[in-house]
């Protein structure tokens, strides 16, 4: 695929519509097409020498800057159970479905008359929101969460299809 028929394809997806996209016949078509367009992009960066790539930080660095965040506004004041952390994690996921139940767009910013600056709101800020739970008690912890996570990305490619045939 090159990059137009990746973005024409990207577009028919956007469009709730396969038409005529070439990744129709493959059982996991949008999985396929966001894995081709994420590595066109990679690719025309790297191509390109974008310091967009340069300037990414590893997950580590955000563990630290985040939980460093946590705890100078008080939050770890008192040590959180693991518990406590996991169902914080839950909040935030139930708060993404009711924003996508609700109909909301994935990022959009509101202000209230208590505080006029505008909070970003929405299913990928909430989403997020959990990302930042798991990334401060991380950084709590000490993991190197991105060694963690390619172990299991790497272990991850190595099961079978649907493994286990699990439909939830």
């Amino acid at each position: 695929m090159n990059e137009i028929e990746i973005m024409n394809a990207l577009d028919m997806c956007r469009k709730e519509g396969c038409g005529e996209c070439p990744y129709t016949d493959n059982p996991k078509c949008v999985t396929k097409l966001l894995y081709d367009a994420r590595t066109c992009i990679a690719n025309l960066q790297l191509s390109a020498g974008s310091a967009v790539l340069q300037s990414v930080k590893p997950l580590r660095y955000w563990a630290e800057q985040i939980h460093a965040n946590a705890v100078e506004h008080g939050w770890w004041d008192e040590l959180r159970s693991f518990g406590e952390v996991v169902a914080l994690c839950h909040s935030e996921l139930s708060e993404a479905l009711e924003e996508y139940r609700a109909g909301k767009p994935m990022e959009y910013a509101s202000a209230s008359p208590d505080d006029p600056a505008e909070k970003p709101e929405g299913i990928a800020v909430e989403m997020v929101d959990c990302l930042i739970r798991i990334l401060d008690w991380c950084g709590m912890e000490g993991i190197d969460v991105d060694e963690v996570l390619a172990r299991k990305h790497a272990y991850n490619k190595t099961r079978p299809w649907r493994h286990g045939g699990k439909k939830l």
